[in-house]
């Protein structure tokens, strides 16, 4: 997967922002936004013209997300749709969890297993068996773990400069 040298730079440019520098929903936002422009679905994955992010309805960052819509992801749109509590992610393609949602029921997370869904949680929302990049603070910085694991179950794909900014990333 190719990424033009200032998709690194911007990614990295928000990575590094200290999360006192600006407000920290907009700051999630933008790098839940620039992780999806590192990621490659498998084709049958994606049937229309955007990559939709889901979020549940009641999660903080829908709001600096929602800015987000319409963006370009790749050759996609980036498409918000907002879930309701234990609402199965099945017309998703990316999926996030902030620390603030409710947890996800068993049988989300077992539909999640078989499915080409990017989960990025903060912290541990989701749970260990389907994120495949968490959010993390250190050191009053936003860092990313990735989950090579979950990545490969999901049939995804991810850039090696994206994992070469991750913090952690897990075999």
């Amino acid at each position: 997967m190719k990424c033009p040298r200032l998709c690194s730079l911007v990614l990295l440019a928000f990575m590094t922002l200290s999360a006192f520098a600006a407000d920290s929903m907009q700051l999630k936002a933008a790098i839940v936004y620039n992780i999806l422009l590192f990621v490659e679905w498998p084709r049958e994955a994606i049937t229309g013209p955007s990559i939709v992010l889901c979020i549940d309805q009641t999660a903080p960052a829908r709001s600096a997300l929602r800015s987000l819509a319409g963006s370009p992801v790749r050759q996609y749109r980036l498409e918000l749709q907002e879930l309701a509590a234990g609402e199965p992610p099945v017309h998703c393609q990316a999926l996030f969890v902030d620390s603030s949602a409710p947890p996800l029921p068993l049988t989300v997370r077992n539909q999640l297993k078989g499915l080409p869904v990017l989960v990025i949680a903060e912290e541990r929302a989701a749970g260990d068996d389907v994120t495949a990049i968490r959010l993390v603070e250190s050191e009053g910085r936003m860092a990313f773990e990735v989950g090579l694991p979950t990545i490969r179950r999901a049939r995804l794909q991810l850039s090696s400069h994206l994992l070469r900014l991750a913090r952690r990333v897990s075999e």
